[in-house]
């Protein structure tokens, strides 16, 4: 009888560190499921009404409907903690290509800007209304029209950037007309 109860306990210990071990990775952490439902999304089309511009995004984002007026052709497509905007700026000022990417460079606190063509790519920490938005970051493309900047930007945390290539992808590859 004592046998049977020590190779019980013995087997359940067992079994019990098998489990352990098995779901290590269980659940996956957030970083591989983000990546993994990013990837799998079919791409979803956003087409602006006013200005005519196309912008992709993949189909688990939702549109937000409460933009801000700050923007003309103000599109918002959130996911978790993460955000897609598309808008279109006017250039009042009427600045050249250079004075306009450093002019938000400079005001963005950019770490990164580069010119590609008619467009630029900035990366920077996301500041809203003045204010850094601890954890946060914001990378975006401009992109040269008459008198006019179209942009799609991207504000997520920074400590997942890593499981977002898809996205940086779909902003440098991003055409205001397909």
């Amino acid at each position: 009888m004592r046998k049977i109860i020590v190779f019980a306990f013995l087997f359940i210990f067992m079994a019990f560190c098998v489990d352990d071990i098995v779901k290590k990775d269980y659940p996956p952490d957030m970083d591989k499921r983000l990546m993994e439902w990013l990837n799998a999304a079919p791409l979803a089309e956003y087409k602006d009404r006013d200005f005519g511009f196309v912008a992709y995004y993949p189909n688990v984002f939702v549109k937000n409907n409460d933009t801000t007026d700050r923007y003309f052709g103000c599109s918002r497509f959130d996911f978790w903690q993460l955000s897609i905007e598309c808008y279109v700026v006017y250039d009042r000022q009427g600045r050249g290509f250079k004075a306009y990417m450093d002019s938000i460079a400079t005001d963005m606190k950019a770490d990164s800007c580069r010119r590609h063509g008619d467009s630029f790519i900035v990366s920077s920490p996301l500041y809203e209304d003045g204010m850094l938005v601890d954890g946060f970051r914001y990378y975006a493309k401009y992109v040269k029209g008459n008198n006019v900047w179209f942009v799609y930007a991207l504000h997520y945390p920074a400590a997942y950037r890593k499981s977002l290539v898809r996205l940086f992808d779909l902003v440098d590859r991003w055409q205001v007309w397909r």
